[in-house]
C-alpha cells in the first residue's frame, strides 16, 4: 500500500521510498521544492507532531528564517463528503532536510540526492520548453 498525499499536477513529481513504499507528490514551485508536515513526516518515518517540533526548535535557534523556509499554498482537500480549498503550510529543501538529519539521516540524504537529480530535469524541460516556444515564434 502507498500513501499519497497530494493529487498529481505538473508542478508535483512522484518521489518513492522503494524499501518504505511511501509514495509523496512533491511540489515544485520554480527552482524550489516544497512539502507539508504530514509529507515530511511521512518521508522520514516520524509523527507530524516529531516534526513540528524540530521544526519550531530549528526557527527558535535562529537555524533557518521563517521567511526564507515557510510558504503557504492553495490545496483542495476531501474533508468527508465535501471538497475544500484550504492554505496549508509547506516548507523547503532546506527545512525539509534539516529536519530529516535531526530524525532520519540516511532518508534525508537519500531524499537530497533524488531532488538534486529532478532539480537538473526540471531546469533541462524548461530549457527546451522555452527553446521550442522560441522556435516556433521564429519558424511561425
Amino acid at each position: 500500500m502507498q500513501n499519497q498525499l497530494t493529487p498529481p499536477d505538473p508542478h508535483f513529481i512522484l518521489y518513492q521510498d522503494i524499501k518504505t513504499h511511501v509514495a509523496i507528490h512533491v511540489r515544485f514551485e520554480g527552482d524550489e521544492v516544497w512539502l507539508t508536515q504530514l509529507q515530511i513526516a511521512l518521508l522520514f518515518h516520524t509523527t507530524r507532531t516529531n516534526v513540528a517540533h524540530h521544526i519550531r526548535n530549528i526557527y527558535q535557534r535562529s537555524e533557518l528564517q521563517k521567511e526564507r523556509t515557510y510558504e503557504k499554498f492553495s490545496q483542495v482537500q476531501k474533508e468527508g463528503s465535501r471538497t475544500v480549498q484550504r492554505n496549508v503550510a509547506h516548507y523547503n529543501m532546506d527545512m525539509i532536510i534539516a529536519v530529516g538529519f535531526r530524525v532520519n539521516s540516511a532518508a534525508a540524504t537519500q531524499f537530497r540526492q533524488w531532488v538534486v537529480e529532478r532539480r537538473k530535469n526540471v531546469i533541462i524541460e524548461k530549457r527546451q520548453h522555452s527553446i521550442n516556444k522560441i522556435t516556433k515564434i521564429i519558424t511561425s
